[in-house]
């Protein structure tokens, strides 16, 4: 068993996944918007035609999945966070640093007792990330 993270926007998935492909390294396998929706399968709202029902991302290690919420109803993200631990301190860095651009940092991204590189933050999409380094402490 793989879980897979599943988040939801509200209008901005379309650029926040493009935005975690590109910071992540990852590959947009699924992108499917509501304008993709067969007459009569479904019956999308107005103004969201452009909203996304479905997205996936594919990494070396993992996948990450998100949605426009359109029906509306989901909550803000509490109580969880997306865990990412790249190679080495300095990609950890780069990518906390892209991530925490127009968001919000809760803890800067530095050496701790049990890493050389976490941090934790909230991005601009208001998705919350711990970042991390494969690396060991000294």
């Amino acid at each position: 068993m793989t879980p897979t993270p599943y988040l939801f926007f509200r209008g901005a998935c379309r650029e926040a996944m493009t935005f975690y492909a590109e910071t992540l390294g990852g590959r947009i396998t699924q992108l499917m918007s509501c304008s993709d929706v067969p007459p009569g399968e479904f019956d999308v709202p107005t103004g969201k035609a452009d909203w996304i029902m479905h997205s996936a991302i594919e990494f070396d290690r993992g996948q990450l999945m998100g949605a426009d919420d359109i029906m509306g109803g989901t909550p803000d993200m509490q109580g969880v966070s997306v865990a990412v631990s790249l190679p080495t301190v300095e990609e950890g860095g780069r990518v906390f640093d892209a991530l925490a651009d127009g968001g919000e940092v809760h803890l800067k991204y530095g050496r701790t007792f049990w890493s050389p590189g976490f941090g934790m933050l909230r991005d601009r999409f208001g998705i919350r990330w711990m970042v991390t380094t494969d690396e060991l402490p000294d």
